[in-house]
């Protein structure tokens, strides 16, 4: 299946800019401004299942639908 840095890589060079990798990475941008992919990876099927039907009761949900 590859390796993340293979995956890292391919992102940073399709969008020009070199993704953020931790939750408090993304603390400057605020609500302000949007952000144009969200990857949550591992994604188990529990984690999809409550994304896709807005639940949020961990951090990671929670941060994932704001």
């Amino acid at each position: 299946f590859g390796r993340a840095s293979d995956f890292l890589w391919k992102v940073e060079d399709i969008t020009s800019r070199a993704p953020i990798r931790t939750i408090t990475g993304t603390e400057p941008l605020g609500p302000q401004k949007m952000i144009d992919l969200l990857v949550v990876a591992p994604c188990t099927g529990n984690t999809l299942g409550k994304l896709a039907n807005g639940i949020t009761d961990t951090w990671r949900c929670a941060s994932s639908l704001q």
